[in-house]
């Protein structure tokens, strides 16, 4: 009798032929020439006994997975993340957790087949490599996904592989940078700078006071997941206006994100309590504001005076002569007063000359309308002069 066992279209045979054969087992070992293009390899045995009768053949299908499988894609929050783009995937990043996905196939090549996933694994690593977090999720089928979630404040970049049921094992795919970062660290990490130029002068508030038009300088920053955008706020009496700034200066940048940004501007509204609010908003969408308030006065003071007696000694058509008093009335005309800064220079007698009396404000249609009123009675006989001088605020 006779048995013969190996792989169809192959080379791989054994055979045994021996006389008188009971009950036997036998094996065979195939090798990669075996293998058909889909990745099978088929087994035949067959038996003979001395009498020429022969048994059913029996065909065995043994499948060969050579291909280890792969990671298709690496998303946060339904953002594609794998690296194929700028140093970190902005369009992901978040204030609030964020929900990965990492899907992984089991594929077939040239004489190899699917023996289906085993397992995804997915690894954490902060910004600096360092590794946070790693674990192995049971899948099954020829592809699978698998789901977690990034809690604030994370800085950093996935790493994923997949392996088969015969223990193949994927490549790392790696993802873009990623962050998401909450209100708390955007406070931490971020700056708002508003410098304005150098004045003596001051306000009744105690703000900075200018006569003229300024350049006010300002730059923002953040250094953990980068400016997104800046806007600036005028804000005075008459109302505010808000202007997105799209042509800052990029002083700093990490990659594909700006870290530190700055900007110049001129401000010339002629009023006081003038208030400058910079906003930034973060990629992760946090936003902070920083505002500064300063006072601009271009208008000069005017002064007025007047007197109640002008009936003057019609005899001396030539001077200005009185007989009986006197009182003039001092009108200055200022949105930024100090009444220690009116200078009345009073002559006419030796000694105990008149002096100005306090002033009293009298409010007007807009602030620039204020006037202050003050009193200078002339009671006595004499030659007198008169002068007022003043310099508001700010200089006028």
């Amino acid at each position: 009798e006779s048995v013969q066992i190996g792989a169809l279209n192959s080379k791989t045979e054994m055979s045994d032929t021996a006389y008188g054969m009971d009950n036997n087992s036998y094996s065979v070992t195939s090798d990669r020439t075996d293998l058909n293009a889909n990745g099978t390899i088929i087994f035949t045995a067959n038996a003979t006994d001395l009498a020429g009768n022969k048994a059913d053949e029996k065909t065995a299908i043994a499948y060969v997975d050579t291909v280890a499988p792969v990671v298709n894609k690496i998303s946060v929050n339904g953002v594609e993340v794998s690296n194929n783009g700028g140093k970190y995937a902005v369009e992901a990043f978040g204030n609030s957790a964020r929900r990965v996905e990492i899907s992984a196939s089991d594929i077939s090549g040239d004489n190899s087949g699917i023996s289906g996933l085993q397992s995804i694994t997915y690894i954490l690593f902060d910004e600096n490599g360092k590794e946070i977090r790693k674990e192995t999720v049971n899948v099954s089928g020829n592809s699978a996904s698998i789901s977690f979630d990034i809690s604030p404040n994370f800085k950093g970049y996935i790493k994923a592989f997949a392996k088969d049921n015969v223990d193949n094992e994927g490549a790392k795919t790696k993802s873009r940078l990623v962050v998401v970062e909450n209100s708390s660290k955007h406070n931490e990490t971020s700056n708002i700078s508003i410098k304005l130029p150098q004045t003596s002068k001051k306000d009744s508030g105690g703000n900075n006071l200018y006569n003229n038009d300024i350049d006010v300088q300002f730059s923002v920053s953040d250094s953990y997941s980068g400016v997104k955008s800046v806007s600036y706020t005028i804000k005075d009496r008459n109302g505010e206006n808000t202007v997105t700034v799209g042509d800052m200066s990029v002083d700093k940048n990490d990659g594909n994100i700006n870290t530190e940004l700055s900007k110049t501007i001129r401000v010339g509204n002629n009023e006081n309590d003038i208030k400058l609010t910079v906003t930034i908003e973060d990629n992760a969408g946090n936003k902070s504001s920083k505002d500064v308030t300063f006072s601009i006065d271009k208008t000069a003071p005017t002064i007025e005076v007047t007197f109640d007696n002008n009936n003057r000694n019609r005899n001396y058509s030539d001077s200005e002569y009185y007989k009986a008093d006197r009182t003039a009335t001092v009108t200055i005309t200022e949105r930024n007063f100090n009444a220690a800064d009116v200078k009345a220079a009073i002559t006419g007698l030796s000694s105990g000359n008149p002096t100005i009396s306090s002033f009293t404000t009298v409010a007007g249609s807009t602030p620039d309308q204020t006037k202050h009123v003050a009193k200078v009675t002339f009671s006595k006989d004499a030659d007198y002069t008169m002068s007022i001088d003043f310099t508001d605020m700010a200089g006028n």
